[in-house]
């Protein structure tokens, strides 16, 4: 990004500085640190460079000295030899680059060779590239690396050994790769790491046990059915974790029954997992839980009485639950609640009551609910809301000439609602031209 110094900015300049002095007895001359800096930054890079790399889709950012900091080809995929090779040659000359994304299958060892004098960089993300275990061993000279991104890469566990020299890694990720509990005590010698992400990866519950000594790490994901209940006695160590990813994988109440000492947690994702009221006993102690994701679990109403007191909730997915109006009255306390996610759970208009006092939601989802027109009124007091998902219930044109009132609303799912015409959708989209309306 380049800066602009305007004149408002050289009028304060003036002001701290002062003026000069009328007979100045000698020529200021740049202290040995000023002179480093400009000697540091360079020359700019070649604008041709630029211009072919933004051609290409890349989002540039550059320093003061018009020197590339920044590449993010995230929204491009590299799928022929010819179009990785131009890119990873121009990239090659970008000696000031701290952050670079990269997506894409011919993203292979020989375009990442080419990557391996980037020595400023801090941020790499190699995300569906064919760079194997190989390719890998070209990065460990950017020793000033702190997130490595190498999802679905074609990386094994000697691919991990050769991570060794960086030492500054403090976030991970693994998905979708071939790593297995093999290589996990290769990622437990990354004593700086604080993000670890394994889903989809060949790693299961013994291979926490080499990582338990990580003291540092924050944030663990292990989405996958390689992870039971045993992985909660590794887990259970990991008294710093403040997030944790769990979806998909054989966890039940005996295992979520050892977490309890995980008080820090501030994300907790529990998605198609198998536990149910017993297990979430251990959600009352922890009262930091920012984000709680319990979709498609076996929590029935008197479960839910587990999260009533945390307050200081601000986004909750009940998804696919198995409770129903008893169940939503346990959510009138969560006053700080910006995002509710009650798709396909069978709540009907008493059991919104409860929710019109969340009045910080900025996201509902009530797809798939028994509500119709009355229940849609109960939510006026819900005045912040941006997104408003009412697919598939039996809301009629009475709720779209509502809707106007919701003032800040962006967005609008009245998909499968049967009953909608034509004719008041399109009242409402003359009404809020800005409103977004997904549906019939």
């Amino acid at each position: 990004m380049r800066l602009w110094i305007g004149p408002c900015s050289l009028l304060m300049t003036l002001c701290l500085v002062g003026c000069p002095s009328a007979r100045p007895t000698s020529t200021p001359v740049p202290s040995q640190n000023q002179a480093a800096t400009k000697v540091e930054l360079g020359p700019p890079d070649d604008s041709a460079t630029i211009a072919m790399l933004e051609k290409a889709g890349a989002k540039v950012s550059l320093n003061d000295a018009k020197q590339v900091v920044g590449v993010d080809l995230s929204g491009e995929s590299l799928d022929t030899v010819e179009e990785a090779n131009a890119i990873s040659e121009a990239l090659a000359g970008l000696k000031k680059l701290q952050k670079l994304q990269v997506y894409g299958p011919e993203m292979r060892d020989p375009q990442i060779a080419k990557l391996g004098g980037l020595t400023e960089l801090t941020e790499l993300q190699l995300i569906n590239s064919n760079v194997s275990d190989a390719g890998i061993e070209h990065l460990a000279g950017l020793g000033k690396l702190k997130s490595l991104y190498l999802r679905r890469a074609n990386l094994t566990d000697a691919g991990l050994e050769k991570l060794a020299p960086l030492q500054n890694l403090e976030v991970l990720d693994l998905r979708f790769t071939n790593v297995t509990n093999a290589g996990m005590p290769s990622v437990a010698k990354l004593s700086k790491l604080r993000v670890l992400l394994l889903e989809a990866t060949k790693v299961g519950d013994a291979g926490l046990e080499p990582i338990v000594g990580l003291k540092n790490l924050v944030k663990l994901n292990l989405w996958g059915d390689l992870f039971t209940s045993k992985a909660a006695d590794h887990i259970a160590q990991m008294t710093n974790l403040t997030a944790l990813e769990m979806d998909d994988s054989k966890l039940k109440d005996d295992g979520m029954l050892k977490l309890k000492g995980l008080t820090k947690l501030r994300e907790l994702s529990l998605v198609r997992t198998h536990v149910s009221n017993v297990g979430l006993v251990v959600l009352q102690d922890m009262k930091e839980m920012r984000v709680l994701q319990l979709r498609d679990t076996r929590a029935t109403d008197a479960g839910l009485e587990n999260i009533a007191k945390l307050t200081n909730l601000t986004k909750l997915d009940l998804s696919e639950g198995v409770f129903g109006d008893d169940g939503v009255k346990h959510l009138a306390e969560l006053k700080n609640l910006e995002e509710l996610n009650l798709w396909k759970v069978p709540v009907s208009n008493e059991g919104l009551a409860p929710i019109t006092g969340l009045t910080k939601l900025k996201k509902l989802n009530l797809s798939e609910s028994r509500i119709n027109d009355d229940g849609v009124k109960l939510l006026k007091p819900l005045t912040e809301l941006e997104d408003l998902n009412l697919s598939q219930t039996e809301i009629t044109p009475a709720t779209l000439e509502q809707i106007v009132e919701f003032k800040k609303l962006q967005r609008l799912s009245i998909s499968f609602c049967t009953m909608i015409t034509s004719d008041s959708k399109e009242t409402l989209q003359k009404a809020m031209p800005d409103l977004k309306i997904l549906g019939p």
